[in-house]
């Protein structure tokens, strides 16, 4: 059973919430916060993804829980990542009752995941035992609590910064394995530098499942975005950011092993390709 996550456009999103548009005047001062936060888990858990019944074996990489808060002086919205199969809207409805404020609107946090197939059952599809749930309760609580954390952390720490704008395709890397003809190369991505030129956060709209590792991997993996976080945050710094796009049924990884090798491969092709656009991008007023 494949769970089918269908996220809008984040830039028809923050232009629906913040006015967001080129700026013909020059930059303008955002107000900006990111953080992330592991949530990985500490014993074996049930992995989610594909038709497998898989308890994990250790763990490849961490996996994370990643925020962004923006402010244009008007309005907040709070993005969150997370390195997991999906969340239940009552699960994200807990986390979101702890963030509310009469500056931050519940229909303003959006708390959405990488749709990760090496990750946490968080949903409880995944379980040798049909009658059982695979979700671990205490790894559960546990990842809300952190996602709370994260957020907080990340809107408590806005400070001053430019927000630019990039757009570009890549390839060699997705396919659409049921439609060959339905394919989303675009990239997207916001990024926040402070005044001073030092990148705070890059976030990374893509539409590709996190399965290059198939069900026969038993290591709790971010799949290629821990490739893609590795290389922006090697060679830019700050906090790097994943949300996924639109991967219907479905967009998949291009590969020709599923192999951690290929993972790192389409991972850092992404970052490559994320790193040249924004030498172009567009300051957002």
């Amino acid at each position: 059973m494949k769970t089918v996550l269908l996220l809008p456009s984040l830039l028809a999103f923050l232009a629906l919430l913040l006015c967001v548009r080129p700026s013909a005047a020059g930059p303008a001062i955002w107000q900006v916060g990111a953080a992330r936060i592991a949530i990985t888990p500490d014993r074996p858990v049930w992995l989610a993804g594909y038709g497998r019944d898989t308890l994990s074996t250790g763990v490849h990489d961490t996996v994370w829980a990643r925020a962004l808060a923006l402010n244009n002086g008007e309005t907040t919205v709070l993005i969150v990542t997370a390195d997991l199969i999906g969340l239940f809207l009552n699960d994200v409805d807990d986390i979101r009752t702890q963030l509310v404020t009469p500056d931050l609107p519940r229909d303003h946090i959006v708390i959405t995941c990488t749709h990760n197939h090496s990750g946490p059952d968080v949903l409880g599809l995944w379980n040798a035992d049909k009658t059982r749930t695979g979700v671990d309760k205490i790894y559960l609580e546990a990842v809300k609590r952190k996602i709370v954390a994260v957020s907080k952390a990340a809107l408590a720490g806005r400070q001053k910064a430019y927000l630019a704008f990039s757009k570009t395709e890549v390839h060699g890397i997705s396919y659409n394995g049921r439609d060959e003809g339905i394919v989303d190369y675009d990239v997207v991505t916001l990024h926040a530098t402070t005044p001073a030129g030092k990148t705070l956060v890059t976030l990374v709209n893509f539409a590709c499942h996190p399965e290059v590792l198939t069900r026969e991997n038993t290591l709790v993996t971010s799949d290629y975005a821990h490739y893609l976080y590795q290389k922006l945050e090697t060679e830019l710094g700050g906090t790097a950011m994943l949300v996924n796009g639109a991967l219907g049924g479905m967009l998949t990884p291009l590969v020709t092993e599923h192999t951690f090798e290929e993972a790192e491969r389409c991972g850092t092709t992404l970052a490559d390709v994320v790193l040249v656009a924004i030498r172009t991008e567009v300051p957002v007023q």
